[in-house]
């Protein structure tokens, strides 16, 4: 390549290997470095101020933010194609984003849990037992789960958009179901079929950021994902209760019919593709150092064409046409992966060889499992004496949670972007995705107060005021580790972060499954105390993993990318 052999001595292009340098020399607050010099996936320039130092030298060239992000360094770089879904104009990115939200909040926050606050009452009305009522929101999940995979091998053979409209349409047809049941296994039909609805907005939407947004702009944007998914999905029992009580269970799906067939309006006409196949070269998170210098020499040409200057001879690169409103509203958008559709459906398992996986499916599966899975047992213990609440009262200690979730959303959307930031700044303008793990420390210590002490309290008797607070505790808890996984998870293995929240997504889902069958015949046996500590215990010692997860977690990456499992094994994408 007579281009790129020039490209290397010119001084331009020199800060590349400074890059290199700096990125394999530097202290990182703790986080141990690979020793060879290639470049680790996830590691980008982020700021090239003046006190970045030779960052500022490799970033020269390369794209940058606008306005008050000028010094920030886009990662990945944008292509000059106006359909690259980077290159979107921002409002267009986050009307998609909030549609696919709100497609979460109707479909993972309000269906799944809408039943939890009935759960007593309602196994009157069908003469069934509380378990079986709890398993009605169980199966659902169940098939979440088992739906997942081939989720993840739809959206890579033929996008997201088309999962995203089919799910809505499934959560749709499910509803009508329910609002027609008049028996146990209409109803369960029903909420089998709501499960499918689910899974795509439960385990495509933190991949659909990665697609459309930059690593200084995910942050605060993940947290969107907690907010929908956790916090409102402990609002929605409190309205469920008023509705049950004052309307019945059937009113529960009538009301939420009109919302799902609005969504499903707004995800056609706002949620177009966001699947793109950028250049390698672009994807300066993941491309090698030689890629790195190879992308700065073409941005800089293309650069000197643009205004006219003088050049070696080639024809500018022709900036090509946007997509009509029309053709950005097709729900086939071809194909994008040649890879066999079951090998596909087997690479979220095959993610699990990587350790920063495991780390997820237990950060993210067990403390919002477990967290969802509270809902069983409040109306089992509130519900009954010395209590007595009705299912609109047990519906109300969710306010507590509410809050609680809430503020974690709000701390994380202030604090995950600024800190990374902040923390690159300081590390002369380089990022390390290690950098989103800080806010573990406050998780790991709002989990320890809020478990333990709420089981106690409710043994104690010191009345629901008080559990509802420490449940909300917990909540803070619970949001701030899920944000801090998937900001994790999308900026250290973007390329794989699909199957990787899947099989997080997969594993949540069916342990909570399990949990539908035992939690509440082991809280009659063990008491609350005794049930809490157990789950205070595993979630706390789940979450001081992110200590090693973060001393190694680089080291992890550089291994990951050199054995490329997936791709090895031919699961990889081929275009």
């Amino acid at each position: 390549m007579p281009a790129l052999s020039r490209f290397r001595s010119d001084p331009l292009c020199a800060g590349a290997s400074a890059f290199t340098y700096a990125e394999k020399k530097m202290s990182t607050f703790g986080i141990l470095q690979e020793k060879s010099f290639e470049h680790t996936p996830g590691t980008a320039i982020l700021h090239d101020d003046a006190t970045a130092g030779v960052a500022a030298q490799a970033a020269a060239g390369l794209k940058h933010g606008k306005g008050r992000y000028g010094h920030i360094v886009l990662v990945p770089q944008p292509t000059d194609d106006p359909d690259d879904p980077l290159n979107w104009p921002l409002w267009r990115k986050d009307l998609c984003l909030f549609s696919v939200a709100l497609g979460s909040l109707c479909f993972t926050a309000v269906l799944v849990p809408m039943l939890s606050p009935a759960t007593y009452a309602l196994s009157i009305e069908l003469n069934t037992s509380i378990t079986a009522i709890a398993q009605l929101t169980g199966n659902c999940l169940l098939c979440v789960g088992a739906f997942g995979p081939f989720v993840s091998a739809m959206s890579r053979l033929w996008g997201k958009r088309p999962q995203f409209l089919l799910a809505s349409l499934l959560g749709i047809l499910g509803t009508i179901v329910c609002e027609c049941a008049n028996s146990y296994k209409i109803l369960l039909a029903g909420r089998l079929f709501q499960g499918l609805s689910v899974a795509a907005y439960e385990s495509l939407i933190v991949a659909l950021m990665g697609d459309m947004y930059f690593v200084h702009q995910r942050g605060a944007r993940v947290t969107i994902f907690q907010l929908v998914t956790n916090t409102f999905g402990v609002l929605s029992p409190i309205i469920a209760g008023v509705i049950f009580d004052n309307l019945g269970w059937k009113y529960l799906f009538h009301i939420a019919q009109p919302f799902l067939i609005a969504q499903l309006v707004m995800v056609f006409f706002f949620v177009p593709e966001t699947s793109y196949h950028r250049p390698e070269i672009y994807n300066t998170d993941v491309a090698s150092t030689e890629r790195l210098e190879e992308l700065k020499y073409v941005e800089v040409t293309e650069s000197e064409h643009a205004r006219g200057a003088p050049h070696d001879g080639r024809q500018a690169v022709s900036t090509p046409t946007p997509k009509t409103t029309w053709q950005r509203l097709s729900i086939y958008n071809g194909r994008f992966s040649r890879q066999h559709p079951l090998k596909l459906v087997v690479a979220p398992f095959v993610c699990l060889a990587n350790p920063a996986a495991v780390w997820g499916c237990l950060t993210q599966g067990i403390s919002s499992g477990w967290w969802v899975a509270t809902s069983f047992v409040l109306a089992q213990i509130f519900g009954v004496p010395p209590y007595n609440l009705s299912t609109a009262g047990v519906g109300y200690l969710y306010v507590g949670p509410f809050i609680g979730g809430l503020l974690g959303v709000l701390f994380m959307s202030f604090s995950s972007d600024p800190l990374a930031r902040f923390v690159a700044k300081r590390n002369r303008g380089v990022y390390e995705p290690e950098f989103r793990l800080y806010p573990m420390i406050l998780a790991l210590i709002t989990g320890t107060i809020g478990l333990f002490l709420y089981g106690h309290m409710i043994e104690d008797g010191k009345g629901y005021y008080v559990a509802s607070a420490l449940h909300g505790i917990y909540g803070f808890s619970v949001n701030t580790a899920g944000a801090v996984m998937n900001s994790y998870v999308v900026d250290a293995f973007r390329e794989e972060s699909t199957e990787m929240l899947v099989i997080a997504m997969v594993f949540k889902n069916f342990f909570f499954f399990s949990l539908a069958y035992w939690v509440n015949n082991y809280l009659a046996v063990t008491g609350p105390a005794r049930y809490f500590d157990v789950q205070g215990g595993i979630v706390v010692g789940i979450y001081a993993l992110s200590i090693p997860m973060y001393v190694f977690g680089k080291l992890n990456r550089g291994w990951w990318r050199r054995h490329d499992l997936i791709n090895k094994m031919g699961m990889g994408d081929v275009h």
